[in-house]
């Protein structure tokens, strides 16, 4: 896993943080490096003074199934993930709803595992955590979605079944791959980043507590200007408020049209 920038000794959430500080600028500068994050095994531990779990790593092939045999039911999970497979994710997430997994976020939680493992009900929030978003297999709006760019009146993807089953916003994930999309085109060339094939920008939204609610989720997250991330790395994240005032148009009408969805 990756070392923390200085020998001060801090809290994990924040060492988790800086972590993906590091990590998302390497993303940018090497898709191998990119590849041997998402290769590697995440850590899976039990603290007897905390009674809990403690997860901390990538979501990759089989680790769904091991989190199923090292991890009882009922029992309580500290996650912290910068993401990797949906196909597990997904299985993570139903595996917590279904056995009673006392959840609780801290730290960071990234691309799948906000996509997904976020989303799963009753999860606590340790501090500081926050949520990054970047997209998803989906790339068009599904309904409720009237007027919003490249609209679908039907969903046939595992994201949108995923969203129907855990009362989420399946259009959030499809908003946060337009934003990345918009903030490369605006920020590539100035920031040196790259459109590497297969792998994902490496921009990142971190949307607010409100903003969140967009998605389904109450979720006490960080804001970034409460998170140790140096000014080099500041830019490799954004937050609504730097999109185009024709996007952030476009996540009020999603929004709406959630809420709308969900009161009926």
């Amino acid at each position: 896993m990756f070392k923390p920038l200085s020998g001060r000794r801090v809290p994990s959430g924040v060492l988790g943080l800086r972590a993906l500080v590091v990590g998302s600028v390497l993303v940018a500068l090497s898709s191998c490096t990119y590849v041997k994050l998402l290769t590697q095994q995440p850590e899976i531990t039990y603290d007897a003074r905390l009674g809990a779990y403690s997860f901390v790593g990538p979501i990759n092939f089989g680790t769904a199934e091991r989190l199923r045999k090292e991890v009882p039911d009922g029992s309580k999970l500290i996650f912290q993930s910068f993401g990797g497979r949906s196909e597990d994710a997904q299985q993570i997430a139903r595996w917590m709803k279904s056995h009673r997994i006392n959840l609780t976020i801290r730290g960071y939680c990234v691309s799948s595992c906000a996509n997904y493992v976020a989303g799963v009900p009753g999860a606590q929030w340790g501090q500081p955590a926050i949520l990054l978003f970047h997209g998803g297999e989906q790339s068009t709006y599904v309904a409720p979605c009237a007027g919003l760019p490249g609209c679908r009146s039907a969903a046939a993807s595992d994201r949108a079944a995923f969203a129907r089953e855990f009362g989420l916003n399946p259009n959030f994930v499809v908003f946060s791959g337009r934003a990345v999309e918009s903030v490369f085109a605006q920020r590539a060339a100035t920031d040196g980043a790259r459109r590497l094939p297969g792998l994902p920008l490496p921009y990142f939204w971190a949307p607010s507590r409100e903003e969140l609610k967009c998605f389904g989720v109450e979720a006490e997250v960080s804001s970034l200007a409460d998170l140790p991330i140096s000014d080099s790395a500041r830019k490799w994240y954004f937050t609504t408020a730097e999109l185009s005032p024709a996007l952030q148009q476009e996540f009020g009408v999603m929004c709406a049209q959630f809420r709308s969805h969900v009161s009926q």
